[in-house]
């Protein structure tokens, strides 16, 4: 959407932010802040005249790439089905916090389902296939342990726990599971049901604000919600994302006073993002324009009345074909 600006409108106002001199509003599940949540109250308000409006723009953004696509409650558990000499029962395995590649992440797999199941000389293979971008899992054990089957879990199940299925993570389609045989000598094993996708949740960032909530659509809600500014990712874990507006959206904001900012940045499921105690720096452009005057919306019949009513000479004109005089009030009274 594009505004024409008048000449005499005030100059536009750029706000350059920092996390680090915010008021930090969040904190993990150990207690310590989070960066990406916070309240900047401005030393010197910005006052917007009434007959004006705001035009709020996100122009960069620098954020730095420490945060974690594995963590708590996000992709944190695999749930397993255990089937030993015929009886089958429901366990899992919580991974451990960090950024995962495909291939470390089929190392963490592996140490934690045979740490979890034990005293079955269990010995499991999780191998990254790069040419289908799938997982290739197998295992040998002793013959009591007779199959393993990743399963889809429930979202209950993982609300229990307080944590999140990474599914995805591991390519398993929703409701689906994965079975695997015990190799018996003849190369048991299964793929994936899907493309792995390492970057489960996180592919890409959402800078959101306080000012305007109503002017962009949030797919995940289905509603329109405070996002102002979608980044994606062009950078690999530890890097730095750099963003530079090129598509112009502007955001308007009908207010009079502008005190207090809130910054959140988000994933693509409104939760927010943790830095790892790292800290990221945007700058807003603000710019004014005046409102349009309200426009009454008439009817035909209403358009026709105002367009040919003319009052003058003592006489109405409806239309050409029809007049109505008025009568000249009479000085004498009848007697």
């Amino acid at each position: 959407m594009s505004y024409i600006l008048n000449p005499a409108t005030p100059p536009p106002l750029t706000l350059y932010l920092d996390s680090r001199f915010g008021t930090l509003i969040e904190e993990d599940s150990s207690g310590n802040r989070l960066t990406t949540n916070y309240l900047y109250n401005l030393n010197e308000p910005i006052a917007v005249p009434n007959n004006m409006n705001v035009l709020l723009q996100l122009n960069t953004a620098t954020i730095p790439y420490s945060f974690y696509n594995v963590r708590t409650e996000i992709n944190d558990v695999i749930f397993i089905l255990k089937k030993i000499s015929g009886i089958t029962t429901l366990t899992y395995i919580s991974l451990d916090a960090g950024n995962y590649t495909a291939n470390s992440l089929a190392t963490e797999i592996k140490s934690k389902i045979e740490s979890e199941i034990t005293g079955y000389s269990l010995n499991f293979t999780a191998s990254y296939q790069r040419r289908l971008q799938k997982y290739r899992f197998s295992f040998t054990a002793n013959p009591a342990l007779e199959k393993l089957t990743l399963t889809y879990g429930t979202e209950a199940q993982a609300h229990l726990l307080g944590v999140a299925n990474a599914n995805h993570l591991i390519g398993l389609r929703d409701g689906t599971d994965i079975e695997i045989e015990r190799d018996t000598g003849s190369s048991q094993h299964n793929f994936s049901n899907m493309v792995v996708d390492i970057n489960d949740n996180i592919h890409g960032l959402y800078i959101r604000q306080n000012l305007s909530t109503k002017q962009t659509l949030d797919n995940s809600t289905g509603t329109f919600s405070n996002i102002l500014e979608r980044i994606p990712i062009s950078t690999n874990a530890g890097g730095v994302i750099f963003y530079a507006n090129e598509n112009s959206h502007k955001t308007m904001i009908d207010t009079n006073l502008i005190q207090t900012l809130g910054i959140r940045l988000t994933d693509d499921k409104h939760r927010s993002i943790d830095l790892n105690g790292l800290h990221f720096q945007i700058s807003l452009v603000l710019s004014f324009i005046y409102k349009e005057p309200i426009r009454v919306e008439r009817n035909r019949f209403e358009r026709r009345i105002m367009e040919n009513v003319k009052i003058g000479e003592n006489k109405i004109t409806l239309n050409n074909n029809r007049k109505l005089k008025i009568k000249e009030n009479t000085k004498k009274e009848k007697k």
